[in-house]
């Protein structure tokens, strides 16, 4: 069973930001060694083992193993040691509004390594997550393995449904559709896309439950796909990712002109049918 952590007082968590930035001018490999070492001694941290092993880093909480593409951006290293499917549902869920409930059909657009629809497979009858890089697929695929419920699918969401390229960063979570907010490397790869109203109609669905948008700015383009269907739920992040400016102005009124009610939570848009 996992463990519960006190959360960190606002100067501990000041401190624990500058010691990371400290590690990122260290090189990967020793950076990682004297963080998991530092979560064996934080009474508010996870014990956090990060192993690599050849284009992948396991990492190992009690209770937890998780796989992702290395490099293993330094953000991961911090969330895992949170408990990394405990975190992700707790930033895309608002608790009393918009919520994974018993028996929901959830599509997790940008899901990356799968960690928010490991959280979402405690509650959720059947989960879709997206994920269009290669990289990023594959460590999905393993870290779902055994979770009947969670449907991995090689592709992003999108108003289209074919094949697009997809930019490539140097940071692993941050590859888009449109010029990566930071690290670009110049370079990309065709990927599969779906309007999610196709995709729907290919799998015999009619609607969806809960919908998390993770799409590095392209959010507008999958609620577009969404055409006549209706996601009762959605959970969409609004950074400031779609070429340096956050979709939100876009996205917004859309929802509201659809009879959504909005709430927000940071960079966080949350709506749900009223």
């Amino acid at each position: 069973m996992a463990r519960h952590f006190p959360p960190l007082s606002r100067m501990d968590e000041k401190l624990d930001r500058r010691f990371r930035r400290w590690l990122s001018r260290l090189d990967h490999e020793r950076a990682a060694k004297i963080y998991s070492a530092y979560t064996h001694l934080h009474p508010a941290r996870r014990a956090l083992s990060l192993t690599p092993a050849g284009e992948v880093v396991v990492a190992e909480t009690d209770g937890e193993r998780l796989v992702f593409p290395s490099p293993m951006p330094m953000k991961n290293w911090h969330h895992c040691a949170n408990g990394y499917a405990n975190w992700l549902p707790r930033k895309y869920t608002l608790p009393d509004f918009v919520e994974v409930a018993p028996g929901d059909v959830v599509v997790d657009c940008g899901a990356f390594v799968g960690g928010f629809s490991l959280g979402a497979a405690r509650t959720a009858a059947r989960i879709f997550a997206f994920e269009p890089a290669p990289a990023n697929h594959a460590c999905l695929l393993a870290n779902v393995a055994g979770h009947a419920q969670v449907t991995p699918v090689q592709a992003g969401l999108f108003d289209r449904t074919g094949r697009v390229e997809l930019n490539l960063s140097a940071s692993v979570v941050d590859h888009s559709l449109l010029t990566p907010d930071r690290g670009g490397l110049g370079t990309c790869v065709t990927v599969q896309v779906y309007r999610l109203d196709d995709f729907l109609d290919s799998v015999g669905l009619k609607t969806v439950d809960f919908l998390k948008v993770e799409a590095e700015g392209v959010e507008p383009e999958v609620l577009a796909g969404l055409g006549t269907r209706v996601a009762r739920k959605i959970a969409a992040d609004c950074s400031a990712e779609r070429n340096g400016v956050s979709p939100r102005p876009e996205i917004e009124p859309r929802l509201r002109a659809l009879g959504y009610e909005i709430r927000s939570r940071g960079s966080m848009l949350f709506a749900r049918l009223a």
